[in-house]
């Protein structure tokens, strides 16, 4: 995780590059019929994409000056590299463009390979991709396992080579990126980083403190979810529990989350209806998403500042838990391609009380396997019958 400083960095790089662009070339590029100039456009494309340059975006669409097929050196085209980005408005603008034709060649070719970054997803970005993913299905663009799995893998977080315990951070970037794993981040995963930096302070050399200061850095974030009796992830529970079992007496009721319960209860979520915001947050991410999904978390952390940023985590295991849901089926039918419908879904619906984690270990990544079986069979025979 980058600390406040490295993000502006990154964004003021992001306006300098988008200045280097010059428009003038651009529309020069486009209308030539140089070859040269073709090649440079390509190369010229990707950098504005990589740049989430939405302003000559517009003027290469509005010339048709896109080669939906084309790749840049690591064998990207823009879609791929727009869909990497999470730039939703950029991945709807090139989807608008492409006819039935351009989609059809480019899944003939398989030609989306697109790459995440080994980043935690907040709110905001869980947002993003599973709109994106939405996006791709609905304008009927090929989605392999492969691209679905690295869909939730990159959602559900559980990843060993994370810096989320780096010893380069800052005691306050340290105790933010623990908030922000306990609120999004899978249990197992804040399982290895929470034994990651106990070990670090047992060999002197964290700088986050003591054991009492990284409990309370865990607990903070789940005190809403303890107070108000919400919905709280067993798994997380269990690894705080497992540091301290008292760790629930350190929350002091105050006056002011009294009236935020109070608040929370009447709160109906439509007329005439008894549903409360307090009933939604009470249920598991799956129950809860139908009513969840709807949600505008920036309103409702400006009114509810002690259960926001929970509010929001809430809704991102909502949406990822959604997700993982839907794409299961595929793994399935790929593992269980004779089964009966009935037993479909009576496997389904057990499959469906494990864990995120869980799902993608013994379902997912053992259909990815299972589906290049054959392909490695079918190759094998091949060359036995060159031989």
């Amino acid at each position: 995780m980058m600390d406040i400083e490295c993000i502006e960095a990154l964004v003021n790089d992001l306006k300098e590059r988008r200045n280097k662009f010059d428009k003038g070339k651009l529309e020069q590029l486009i209308e030539s019929n140089n070859p040269k100039d073709k090649k440079a456009l390509n190369s010229m494309i990707i950098d504005i994409l990589e740049c989430d340059d939405t302003d000559a975006m517009e003027i290469i669409l509005a010339n048709e000056g896109i080669d939906f097929n084309a790749k840049d050196y690591e064998d990207n085209t823009c879609l791929s590299v727009a869909v990497s980005a999470g730039s939703i408005y950029t991945v709807k603008l090139l989807l608008d463009c492409m006819t039935e034709g351009d989609v059809r060649k480019y899944n003939d070719r398989g030609l989306l390979n697109f790459r995440y970054p080994n980043i935690l997803p907040n709110l905001w970005l869980v947002e993003d991709i599973v709109t994106i993913s939405h996006l791709l299905l609905e304008k009927k663009i090929n989605l392999t396992l492969e691209h679905k799995l690295a869909i939730l893998e990159f959602l559900v977080h559980n990843t060993d080579d994370c810096d989320c315990a780096s010893l380069d951070l800052s005691p306050r970037q340290l105790r933010k990126n623990i908030e922000d794993l306990v609120n999004y981040g899978s249990p197992v995963h804040v399982g290895k980083v929470i034994n990651k930096i106990k070990r670090q302070i047992a060999d002197q050399i964290a700088t986050l403190g003591d054991n009492v200061y990284l409990i309370e850095c865990v607990a903070k974030p789940l005190s809403p979810g303890i107070m108000f009796k919400l919905y709280v992830d067993e798994g997380i529970r269990k690894i705080v529990n497992d540091m301290d079992r008292d760790w629930e007496n350190y929350f002091i009721c105050e006056s002011y989350h009294d009236f935020e319960l109070e608040l929370m209860k009447s709160h109906k979520l439509r007329k005439n209806n008894r549903l409360s915001l307090y009933d939604v947050l009470t249920k598991n991410p799956s129950e809860a998403y139908r009513h969840i999904s709807k949600f505008d978390c920036d309103q409702l952390s400006k009114k509810y500042k002690f259960a926001g940023d929970y509010i929001k985590g809430l809704k991102a295991r909502s949406l990822i838990r959604h997700q993982v849901e839907e794409f299961l089926p595929d793994f399935m039918k790929v593992l269980f391609p004779l089964l009966p419908d009935i037993c479909f879904i009576k496997i389904f619906s057990y499959l469906c009380e494990l864990s995120n984690e869980d799902i993608l270990a013994k379902i997912c990544h053992v259909a990815i396997a299972k589906e290049k079986i054959p392909r490695c069979r079918k190759v094998n025979n091949n060359a036995e019958f060159y031989d």
